[in-house]
């Protein structure tokens, strides 16, 4: 995976301006709890965890914790624009 492609699934995944706190985090972190995650995709906790829950979006478990990988909601971003 390429840089460019990176940039611009960054690009893609900002566009939606959630908030500008979370979209300037979210190039910079690795994994993201639940409700960050729902902040950058602009969903409410509840779809993201039944995302989660569904396997439509990959988590992984750290301890007690769950996050979610920033390359799987890149994916996800990836397959609703293929959806749409």
């Amino acid at each position: 995976m390429g840089l460019s492609y990176v940039t611009s699934m960054h690009e893609a995944a900002t566009q939606f301006k959630p908030t500008d706190e979370a979209a300037a985090s979210f190039g910079e972190q690795l994994a993201f709890s639940i409700p960050h995650a729902a902040r950058v995709l602009d969903l409410c906790n509840r779809k993201v965890w039944q995302l989660v829950h569904d396997g439509v979006i990959e988590s992984i478990k750290i301890d007690r914790s769950r996050r979610i990988p920033r390359a799987a909601l890149l994916s996800y971003i990836e397959s609703r624009r293929g959806a749409a």
